[in-house]
């Protein structure tokens, strides 16, 4: 269970980077939730070798396109921190950003899809509820920055 966690950690931050916006992903580990729903899981044996066999088997797909995605945001920072931010130069590391993470998130989807075949019914129905929570704390965290921010423009705005 101690090498299984991690690499389902890895595989939820992955999901984060494929969905998340183009300078910042959100922390996957929201409150404890990613673990506390890995714990619920319970796997046998059996699936832990079988999640570690099909996690090998996509490492190295992975990686590549992981550090595409770290470049094209990186380009997209410098892009939109120049002096004076040239529209097309923007654009253009924009649209690399996009493609990378078109490409993380077909990659995440094919790997979610076998790991799914792994899990029991009971499993299924705790892993999509763990999501759910971690999509409903990401969304309060999001509500919560965009609070702050209309709050300081209401400040100073007068």
């Amino acid at each position: 269970m101690r090498k299984l966690i991690p690499a389902v950690l890895v595989i939820m931050m992955i999901a984060g980077n494929a969905y998340g916006a183009a300078f910042e992903t959100a922390p996957m580990t929201l409150g404890g939730t990613l673990l506390k729903t890995l714990i619920r899981m319970q796997f046998t044996d059996a699936q832990k070798h079988e999640i570690a066999r099909v996690l090998k088997q996509h490492q190295t797909d992975f990686q590549p396109v992981i550090s595409a995605l770290q470049a094209a945001r990186a380009d997209l920072r410098k892009a939109l921190g120049a002096p004076h931010p040239d529209r097309e130069v923007v654009l253009s590391a924009y649209r690399r950003v996009a493609a990378a993470g078109e490409q993380l998130t077909m990659l995440f989807t094919d790997l979610i899809a076998q790991l799914r075949q792994i899990l029991t019914p009971d499993q299924q129905r705790i892993l999509d509820n763990g999501q759910n929570l971690l999509n409903q704390a990401i969304t309060r965290r999001d509500r919560a920055r965009r609070s702050l921010l209309k709050e300081w423009i209401t400040l100073h705005a007068e």
